[in-house]
């Protein structure tokens, strides 16, 4: 009976010290959601339905699609210098949340993203680019190469648009993830071969590419600036807030770099 009692004590012993590993593991684990919002009100998606992922994530860290120059010196939403901050679905829900909570606030977007597009003349010439690639095919001026290609990327495009999103889960789900990806592949790929092979859009080859560049550039600055924060909020709960279309792209690199970091996971929101 006494080598009952002590293998049930040795038992109990050894479960109550895994437990209490667990419990500390838990404590020390750093959490990344990424959350792939739109930066307008959608049927899917407003600012009650970001309020309630805050509500049930309840995150240490709200990193947001900005860069520095939209916040104060102590990293609050600069409503007063740049009062149209205030308009962003996503901004104006933090700013609600952060009335009643305490929770950190960073920019994890590129430096210098609005500069860099005023300064390029970045919208006006890709706004160039795609009506001259449209008045293009309107008068059947592409090679028969290149109008499959204009072609295929309007079709994806075309279904990717065509498809039902009922809630915000689906909108971030590996389905959405997935369509997105290839959209976004063939849009900047194709877009710079066409341009590439038809001499009458030569003018157009710089932007085409630029896009391209900076696209790749700026989804890596996010990952290596929401890497930086995982570094300095060791343990906390990071709540990343992107615009859908660079979900993917964070996704697929940060399910990589996170996984070689102990006590460390990507997470989705509706997992808490």
């Amino acid at each position: 009976m006494r080598v009952y009692k002590g293998l049930f004590l040795a038992i109990t012993v050894v479960c109550l010290v895994i437990n209490t590993q667990a419990q500390c593991e838990n404590k020390n684990l750093t959490e990344v959601c990424i959350v792939g919002t739109s930066h307008s009100e959608r049927s899917y998606i407003n600012a009650d339905s970001i309020m309630y992922i805050f509500n049930k994530t309840k995150p240490d860290l709200i990193l947001v699609e900005l860069d520095s120059s939209w916040f104060t010196k102590d990293f609050r939403l600069d409503t007063i210098a740049k009062p149209r901050v205030k308009k962003g679905l996503e901004n104006s829900t933090i700013i609600d949340y952060q009335i009643s909570h305490l929770v950190d606030l960073r920019p994890f977007d590129i430096t210098g993203r609005n500069e860099f597009y005023r300064s390029n003349n970045y919208f006006k010439r890709l706004r160039a680019l795609n009506q001259a690639m449209d008045d293009l095919y309107e008068v059947d001026g592409f090679s028969a190469e290149n109008k499959s290609k204009y072609e295929f990327y309007h079709m994806v495009n075309d279904q990717f648009n065509n498809v039902k999103v009922d809630n915000l889960h689906i909108f971030n789900s590996d389905v959405m993830m997935t369509l997105i990806n290839v959209r976004q592949k063939v849009m900047y790929e194709k877009r710079i071969e066409i341009v590439n092979s038809t001499p009458v859009l030569r003018q157009h080859r710089d932007i085409a590419q630029l896009c391209y560049d900076f696209w790749i550039k700026r989804n890596n600055a996010m990952c290596n600036n929401i890497l930086q924060f995982v570094e300095e909020y060791k343990g906390k709960r990071i709540i990343v807030l992107v615009g859908n279309n660079h979900k993917y792209f964070l996704h697929n690199r940060l399910i990589n770099d996170l996984s070689k970091q102990k006590n460390c996971v990507l997470k989705e929101y509706w997992e808490y």
